[in-house]
């Protein structure tokens, strides 16, 4: 696996450094979501989306067992056949690899839909965010972020799982690789930014508390696709997703603003079902929400989940009111029992200091190589 992902990652040195870049999702807006991403804000996010199946101190990210977790993965993705093995190769397949299931053991579904597609277009968004700051070989630095954030979100779900399981094998092995390689492809770019107008429409992780639990940590996706029969191409089928599925409608303003709308589940836990395969599924409950964005960079969002840790989740982004001289971020969550949670954030600097000032010797000051669309 070491020689396979060295050999991608030189690969794409190669590629980034030959071709002038086309910006698809990522274009430098200073609102909204898109303005506070960054290779940083994404580990958090993705890295740690699990999280959000968890509650009160197991939310410490202190009391993860890394090592241990870290052990338990590469064990079984150096040991590919023997973690299909002891899972059963037929329902690897059916359940894991093909959409041949459907049942609570259809685990093909987040696969296609978080590792393969999603993994698609964060895999851009990165891209477009090197590109963007000025980086020569913007795919080698997105496939060096992409993987991080990956073997971060597999040791973090792995947690104290000792012994054989096929589910980090199906991820990395399978739709990871895909979702990376499909993000190469000029096609699949276009497709999912104009055709689709997908977007990350993740969290804004906070730590909160005395003993710094991340919260407000998740990634998200949206799709808004134009109804046939929308005369004057405002309305849009809806559809939100990440560790949830919400279904509905969105309509699109002047000056580039949009209102959606929908309602689903969400997952509020893991269910073991068989220790020795490791084998679990997912606990549903119902959520719904109202999302508003500018361009596809969410501004705010207002989620609403029954029987949930948290009953209502208001996140509210910097640059939601731009007249003014200060839109911080801001995340609230209020739970069943009225407790409730509260952040604010001015600004996400600090991960584009530090990538832009370590790592001065890549950078060139060739904007205007740059072909920037606007969404």
């Amino acid at each position: 696996m070491k020689k396979f992902t060295c050999t991608i990652i030189i690969a794409l040195a190669l590629h980034g450094a030959a071709n002038a870049e086309k910006l698809y999702f990522y274009t430098g807006k200073k609102y909204g979501y898109e303005y506070v991403f960054n290779p940083l804000n994404l580990i958090f996010n993705a890295g740690f989306d699990i999280l959000q199946c968890r509650e009160g101190d197991e939310r410490d990210l202190f009391s993860i067992p890394y090592g241990r977790a870290m052990d338990n993965m590469l064990m079984n993705l150096k040991n590919p056949a023997k973690a299909i093995g002891v899972y059963g190769p037929k329902a690897f397949v059916m359940e894991e690899v093909f959409p041949l299931t459907f049942s609570e053991n259809a685990r093909w579904w987040p696969n296609y839909q978080l590792h393969f597609i999603g993994g698609c277009v964060t895999f851009t968004y990165l891209h477009d965010y090197f590109a963007y700051h000025g980086y020569e070989n913007p795919d080698f630095f997105a496939a060096l972020a992409y993987w991080a954030f990956h073997f971060t979100n597999e040791v973090v779900e792995n947690n104290y799982r000792k012994g054989y399981t096929c589910d980090a094998v199906a991820d990395i092995y399978i739709f990871d690789i895909a979702g990376m390689l499909m993000g190469l492809s000029p096609k699949a770019r276009r497709f999912f930014s104009k055709k689709l107008n997908m977007a990350d429409w993740s969290m804004q992780p906070m730590f909160i508390g005395d003993d710094l639990r991340l919260e407000n940590a998740g990634q998200y996706y949206s799709i808004k696709w134009l109804l046939p029969f929308s005369e004057n191409r405002n309305w849009h089928l809806f559809y939100y997703w990440g560790l949830n599925f919400v279904l509905g409608l969105s309509y699109k303003f002047d000056r580039g603003y949009a209102l959606s709308f929908g309602a689903g589940i969400r997952s509020k836990g893991i269910k073991l079902q068989d220790f020795k395969t490791g084998k679990s599924t997912m606990v549903w409950v119902y959520t719904g929400g109202i999302f508003f964005d500018k361009n596809n960079s969410l501004l705010a969002s207002l989620i609403v989940n029954v029987n949930y840790y948290e009953a209502v989740q208001l996140n509210i982004y910097p640059g939601l009111f731009p007249d003014s001289e200060v839109s911080p971020g801001v995340f609230l969550a209020v739970s069943e029992d009225l407790s409730m949670k509260f952040g604010i954030l001015f600004n996400y600097t600090f991960s584009e200091s530090l990538y832009r000032g370590k790592l001065h010797f890549f950078k060139h000051d060739k904007l205007a190589r740059l072909t920037r669309e606007s969404i």
